[in-house]
């Protein structure tokens, strides 16, 4: 427990009360709520969602389904317009998603099911990834193809390699945590997050080591103007400048909308950092304006994954909605 010392000089009343208006008021500015230019519903599933992907601005992806009966993918080619879907892709849900490229994509997810498309979504074949441990993340870089996940926050794992059509034969690096997150810093320097650490690789998965992120639940995962960052179940976002070495708070960082809210998503880009979650909960730290502020999307949907193309949050929910949420 950390212990502050009190001061034996009593303080004039009047500064005292300047205290006290300043602290209310730096309290109170993390909290500014701003209107989004627009917020339309693409898609309403009827199933859960668990994770989105997008390629561009047109071509779209997101999964789920439940997680005793099958998995469920939607595709759009015109920015959520129109949607195709799959069901019974596997036998589970799944959790993870990723475009490799305008015809390849990926999708992941319970008890390491895994569903691979080579013509933009249009069929899919199952593969069986060769650990029935729950697959969170997907990630690839220049012929590296990731997979993290884990089971019950104590089992954790990374699989690497490059073969899209065999990814039972991946090698398996078996983790102590749950890991939810992977991003690829650039070509060879990748980071896995989870419960309770945050792991780099600078040879694209083949070996990992630790970093000095500790303490939260790590979920989300991104780089932008030269950092990495990463967010917390809990509201925490830290980022880092030098390779993990250290980590420091973003400015107001510590669940800066409200407390006791589960946040279960996190993107990135150079316009800024983008956490949602609970409720239709949706923060937004804004580079430009090196503050926090809520996102009144209009939503009390729980918020599953989201992904930040430029200054647009496209959300899945779920309760089966794709939401696309332009920041002013």
């Amino acid at each position: 427990m950390t212990s502050f010392y009190k001061p034996s000089i009593k303080l004039p009343a009047v500064f005292r009360l300047s205290l006290a208006l300043a602290l209310l008021v730096a309290v109170t500015s993390c909290r500014k709520k701003i209107e989004p230019q627009a917020v339309d519903t693409l898609l309403t599933g009827g199933v859960e969602l668990h994770a989105i992907d997008a390629l561009n601005a047109d071509t779209l992806i997101a999964v789920g389904g439940s997680r005793y009966e099958y998995g469920t993918a939607f595709t759009s080619y015109d920015g959520g317009a129109t949607w195709n879907r799959f069901n019974s892709i596997a036998g589970n849900a799944f959790y993870a998603c990723k475009w490799i490229d305008a015809q390849r994509v990926v999708a992941a997810g319970y008890g390491g099911h895994c569903a691979v498309s080579d013509d933009g979504g249009q069929s899919w074949s199952f593969k069986q990834l060769n650990d029935p441990l729950h697959v969170h993340a997907v990630e690839w870089r220049n012929g590296a193809l990731l997979f993290a996940g884990g089971y019950n926050l104590a089992h954790g794992f990374v699989t690497h390699g490059s073969n899209l059509d065999e990814p039972q034969n991946l090698q398996k690096d078996t983790l102590p945590n749950e890991m939810r997150a992977l991003l690829f810093a650039d070509s060879d320097d990748v980071y896995a997050a989870g419960y309770g650490l945050i792991l780099r690789s600078g040879d694209s998965g083949n070996t990992w080591q630790p970093t000095a992120a500790q303490g939260d639940f790590f979920i989300g995962l991104a780089k932008a103007n030269g950092k990495i960052y990463a967010a917390g179940l809990n509201g925490t976002v830290i980022e880092s400048d030098n390779d993990g070495v250290s980590w420091s708070h973003v400015k107001r960082g510590n669940n800066p909308a409200k407390l006791n809210t589960i946040w279960n998503a996190f993107d990135g880009n150079a316009n800024g950092l983008v956490i949602a979650g609970e409720n239709g909960k949706i923060n937004w730290y804004d580079f430009t304006d090196d503050r926090w502020f809520r996102v009144d999307a209009n939503t009390d949907d729980d918020i599953a994954g989201v992904r930040l193309l430029d200054k647009t949050v496209l959300c899945c929910t779920s309760q089966g909605n794709v939401l696309r949420v332009v920041l002013p």
